[in-house]
Order: structure tokens, then C-alpha cells, then sequence
């Protein structure tokens, strides 16, 4: 059998498979379908990116309405306590509240401010760790303070000894 027909018959394969026209080659269309791939694998990550950096900055937002919430109804109580009548204290709770607010991360017209009055020989005054002798006239003071941040309610308390 001559090489010629040994290579017709399959037999005498000496063409390496680089010589083959076809061998190795990525078909036609298949043609950059990786770098699609690559394109679409960037493009979902950075939205991924994208909506982690959003709900970071959301919770961020929401933390520092939280925090001027907490720190008018502390101040809002403190003011309260000072005071000597019932309506001047909550007065003065809610002028203070109000006041703080004023440049908080709290959407416009949304905060509200309530102010209880606990006499000395309560038992709310009492659970909260005050014996009567603690306590002056009016009682505990308690401001509850809340508004909204885009859609969310944030709510504090904060209570005082009246003197």
C-alpha cells in the first residue's frame, strides 16, 4: 500500500492536527461570545455596586434621622424638667423638639412631640428606677418624638427628673 493510499484508506496519518484547515480555529459564530460574556458579567456587577452604595447610603441617612430624633426627645426632656406648670412644660418640650428638628434629616412638617407627665409616687417613675425624693414637683417628664425620613417613621423617647 503506497502512502498516498494509506492516507485514503485513514491508515498513515502523518498531517499534525495544526495542519488541518479548521482544526483550532473557534467557529464563525461563536466569534465573541466570551467577550459578551465578560461585558455582560461587568455590566451586572456594577449594578450589584450600584444598589449595594444605595442601601449603604440609605442606612446612613436613616442612622443620622435616628440619632436627631434621640438627641431632641433627650433635650426636649431636659427643657420640660426645668419648667414648674404642666402646659409650660409642654411647652417648652415641644418649642425644643421642634427646634432641633428644624435641620435634622427628617422630611419637612412630619415630626410630632408628646409629653407625659408622671407624678413622683407612680409606679411608671418607680419602674424606671426614681424614688419620689428624686423626683421634684411635677414628676418624670417623658417627650416621645418621632418624624419621618423618606417614608420611614423614626421614634425616640427621652425622659427627666423635674427639679
Amino acid at each position: 500500500m503506497t502512502e498516498a493510499q494509506g492516507d485514503a484508506a485513514g491508515d498513515g496519518d502523518d498531517h499534525r492536527a495544526s495542519d488541518r484547515p479548521g482544526e483550532g480555529e473557534i467557529p464563525p459564530d461563536r466569534r465573541g461570545s466570551d467577550r459578551g460574556d465578560r461585558i455582560a458579567t461587568v455590566v451586572v456587577a456594577v449594578w450589584i455596586v450600584v444598589a449595594v452604595v444605595l442601601v449603604l447610603i440609605g442606612l446612613f441617612r436613616y442612622s443620622a434621622a435616628e440619632d436627631d430624633v434621640r438627641d431632641a426627645a433627650d433635650a426636649a426632656a431636659r427643657a420640660a424638667a426645668e419648667t414648674t406648670t404642666r402646659s409650660e412644660a409642654t411647652a417648652a418640650a415641644e418649642s425644643t423638639a421642634r427646634r432641633l428638628l428644624a435641620d435634622s434629616d427628617c422630611d419637612d412638617g412630619t415630626a410630632t412631640v408628646s409629653t407625659v407627665i408622671y407624678p413622683p409616687q407612680s409606679d411608671f417613675a418607680a419602674g424606671r428606677g426614681y424614688e419620689p425624693r428624686d423626683l421634684g414637683e411635677l414628676g418624670l417628664l417623658v417627650v416621645t418624638v418621632s418624624c419621618e425620613q423618606d417614608g420611614n417613621m423614626v421614634l425616640a423617647e427621652g425622659e427627666a427628673p423635674s427639679h
